[in-house]
């Protein structure tokens, strides 16, 4: 990742359960930018732990329904 222009992030929008945010950044690496990216994410989950930020998943429950009787 290049220093200079330096990232930048923004916040995009509010999700269903989440604050959305796009981080901008520039790098050399042309051809391993997906291993940066994920570099990156890592980096930011590590910070997010270190500072025990914690991202809320979204709660589902799941209904079985049986429509046959029970033997």
């Amino acid at each position: 990742m290049l220093k200079d222009p330096s990232p930048s992030i923004h916040f995009s929008d509010f999700g269903e359960s989440s604050l959305d945010f796009q981080l901008l950044f520039f790098s050399n690496e042309f051809l391993y930018i997906e291993r940066v990216k994920s570099e990156i994410r890592y980096r930011i989950d590590a910070l997010f732990r270190q500072h025990e930020v914690q991202i809320p998943f979204p709660q589902r429950d799941i209904w079985f329904r049986n429509n046959k009787p029970n033997l």
